[in-house]
């Protein structure tokens, strides 16, 4: 008997948390009171009134079997008053709570509805009881989340991700709009929809680099996106053109290599990174001839201009010099990024004795993107 009015006891306190896992939900006339008094102002029209009451039995009942009740039908009545927020945020709240009521499911449906809704722009919000306007972007971020990890393993969690990736790049959010296509990928590889938020990300990343910003970074990872959709998804019907869009970001950067070769002999004046530049370009015909038939010029350019100089004392072949280090004059050695060698450490170098060049990475490895200057923005940092 004790054991009873304990119970009964719980279902009278006002509390938001959750009710105990295993809890025996009794029958409580208050309860059953409150959801008649509230379906009654509902055919008064009173959808305010109503919500108040349905409050009161989730606050003041959260045990009682009409609780759940209480709070999908307080949902439903905030999507009429054009209320989504609030709306989503009563499922969200049964979604937790109530994970053993019928109506669970109906809520998770009610929620996919309303973030793909919101992306779309069908789902409005209306403010000063009068105006319907999009929903807020955070509102749209966090609800499509919700849906994903409300049904992890569900159909409906990779098409969230895709629909944000779809709704962040069209607003321009390109970084999160590829966390949101990597997600998918990473975590839903046999989704339909995975080839396609491949090929978006390597879009993503080309659009950013055409767009008046042609970072080097941008066109590396777009051609990075393009190999990892051809190594997962060889035989897909956009297989072809997806190889067509990696050979020409190969293309782009060699070209940009060329730029950067171009960058460092006219305007830094550094002949040396100019030459390794160079030499990477020329190494490259068979992905972009022309910048390869430039770099060569460039090459015996630079070649004539050292005769002309004079340059003396080429440093002393050592084994952990790259090949082709070891017969350029001390001069054209690489001495770091961006940084000449102190006289010192010529003398070292010629004595054998200097850092150790093994594994000397190439051309934009070695001396990374040029720094820019005043009013450049065709090269990235």
């Amino acid at each position: 008997m004790a054991a009873v009015s304990g119970a009964l006891a719980l279902c009278q306190c006002s509390s938001e948390a959750p009710p105990p896992p295993g809890t025996v939900r009794m029958v409580d006339q208050q309860a059953i009171a409150l959801m008649q008094e509230a379906r009654a102002k509902e055919a008064k029209n009173d959808l305010s009134g109503a919500i108040k009451k349905y409050r009161r039995v989730v606050e003041k009942h959260p045990l009682s079997r009409e609780a759940p009740q209480a709070r999908f039908r307080m949902a439903e009545l905030y999507e009429a008053r054009k209320e989504p927020a609030d709306a989503f945020d009563q499922y969200q709240k049964l979604i937790d709570r109530h994970p053993d009521s019928p109506l669970y499911r109906q809520a998770m449906a009610r929620q996919k509805e309303m973030a793909f809704g919101a992306a779309s722009g069908a789902l409005t919000n209306r403010v000063l009881w009068m105006f319907d306007v999009r929903m807020d972007p955070t509102n749209v971020t966090e609800w499509l989340k919700h849906v994903r990890d409300n049904a992890p393993y569900a159909p409906t969690a990779p098409q969230a991700m895709n629909v944000l990736g779809n709704y962040l790049a069209a607003r321009g959010r390109m970084k999160e709009a590829i966390e949101a296509y990597q997600n998918l990928v990473d975590n839903y590889p046999n989704s339909p929809l995975a080839p396609t938020a491949q090929l978006q990300i390597a879009t993503l990343y080309r659009q950013a680099a055409a767009d008046g910003d042609r970072n080097h970074v941008n066109v590396a990872r777009a051609q990075e996106a393009y190999e990892d959709y051809l190594q997962r998804y060889p035989n897909s019907a956009r297989a072809g053109a997806a190889r067509a869009d990696l050979a020409a970001m190969k293309r782009e950067l060699v070209a940009q290599q060329l730029e950067v070769a171009e960058y460092y002999l006219t305007k830094m004046k550094d002949a040396d990174a100019a030459v390794f530049c160079y030499q990477e370009v020329a190494s490259k015909g068979s992905i972009n001839p022309a910048a390869a038939a430039r770099a060569k010029a460039r090459l015996k350019e630079s070649s004539d201009l050292a005769r002309d100089q004079q340059i003396t004392g080429t440093l002393r072949p050592h084994e952990s010099y790259p090949e082709r280090f070891q017969t350029l004059p001390a001069r054209f050695l690489p001495p770091g990024r961006f940084l000449r060698l102190p006289a010192w450490r010529h003398q070292a170098a010629q004595a054998g004795t200097g850092p150790d060049r093994q594994g000397m990475p190439l051309c934009q490895q070695l001396f990374g993107a040029p720094r820019r200057y005043a009013g450049d923005r065709r090269l990235g940092g």
